[in-house]
């Protein structure tokens, strides 16, 4: 009996191992990597409108997504063209998006505040107003730093400025 249930969890790990590692993407910022090169990037053109910069993002958003804004990052930091923030179910995310539309994004659990008041503070960085499950208002800030092949987020949640 304890031969069989070896035997059996051995041909199981063998088919895991054989079986669960393919080349499909799991999620949308490792898909979109994959698929176009740095090369791609420095060819496309550059956006010059929001319209332009949800043009790029809705060849590969996934339809559940709720687009709210998106904003132009006039310094291209992190090689980065533009931000698109949506909601996907209890999250809000931040797209940055490269020139050939590639992105990495970034989520906090929270629902989108109104109003929303998307910012682009220089340097990688957004804010934006989110409304947690209590229904306080916060303000949200996501910082994208990519050097090389790394990839970071920093996220900060403050209180809500007010405005005199």
């Amino acid at each position: 009996m304890k031969r069989t249930f070896a035997l059996l969890l051995l041909s199981l790990w063998f088919a895991i191992m054989l079986f669960g590692c393919t080349s499909s993407p799991t999620s949308p910022s490792t898909e979109n990597s994959d698929k176009a090169t740095t090369s791609d990037a420095t060819e496309a053109p550059l956006p010059e409108t929001k319209e332009d910069v949800l043009s790029l993002f809705a060849q590969r958003k996934q339809e559940s997504w709720v687009v709210l804004d998106c904003i132009l990052t006039p310094d291209h930091a992190s090689d980065r063209v533009g931000v698109v923030l949506f909601q996907d179910g209890d999250s809000v995310n931040a797209a940055f998006l490269r020139r050939d539309g590639v992105y990495q994004q970034c989520g906090v659990m929270a629902r989108a505040a109104d109003p929303l008041q998307l910012t682009y503070l220089g340097d990688g960085t957004i804010s934006f107003h989110i409304r947690t499950e209590d229904g306080s208002v916060y303000l949200q800030q996501i910082t994208c730093t990519i050097q090389g092949n790394d990839v970071s987020f920093v996220a900060k949640t403050g209180p809500r400025e007010t405005t005199a």
